[in-house]
């Protein structure tokens, strides 16, 4: 099993899990990405804690279609987005996948209209946008209000900034757990 790989994808790094069989041990998950949120989450012992980062220049775990696109995934879990902050490409698209019991929204927060509102996501369920235009949109959980936020900034990356910036959320995110 290695985890903790960091991937370079569009321009932008993401930390994610690979294992050597077809799911994850903590969460039983097929996705890579499910199965380091989990494992994150979980403070699991076969989580980051246990495996060298290593660079790779894999593709996303969630699709990369051909026209160079990416698709990110934000999981919805314990009542928060999981990451609550991402940086994406101009196409690229965002793709959120409730894995609480209990009903969750992913819709933007604005005094206009909204941009998006995936409608209540019951577990399992999933609800993806494209952003095409540059900006920050922050969006929020429409049962849950202010106490489910998140933001996806869309920028062109630098990839210096991009591999500094996903280096201090791993970083981040391992002190979260101890």
């Amino acid at each position: 099993m290695r985890i903790g790989t960091i991937v370079r994808a569009t321009g932008l790094l993401l930390m994610l899990l690979t294992t050597g069989s077809n799911a994850c041990p903590t969460s039983g998950l097929t996705s890579a990405t499910h199965c380091l949120v989990a494992c994150v989450a979980d403070a699991n012992p076969h989580s980051i804690e246990n495996a060298p980062l290593s660079l790779s220049s894999a593709s996303l775990s969630s699709t990369s279609p051909d026209d160079g696109k990416s698709t990110i995934d934000v999981i919805i879990q314990n009542f928060s987005f999981i990451p609550a902050s991402i940086v994406v490409s101009p196409g690229d698209v965002v793709r959120w996948t409730n894995l609480d019991a209990i009903g969750h929204t992913s819709t933007h927060l604005t005094l206009a209209a909204p941009l998006w509102d995936s409608g209540l996501l019951e577990q399992d369920q999933s609800f993806s946008h494209a952003f095409s235009d540059l900006g920050v949109f922050d969006y929020f959980c429409g049962p849950h209000g202010s106490s489910m936020l998140g933001t996806v900034t869309v920028a062109v990356p630098e990839p210096a900034t991009i591999a500094l910036a996903s280096l201090a959320v791993a970083v981040l995110a391992r002190r979260r757990q101890r």
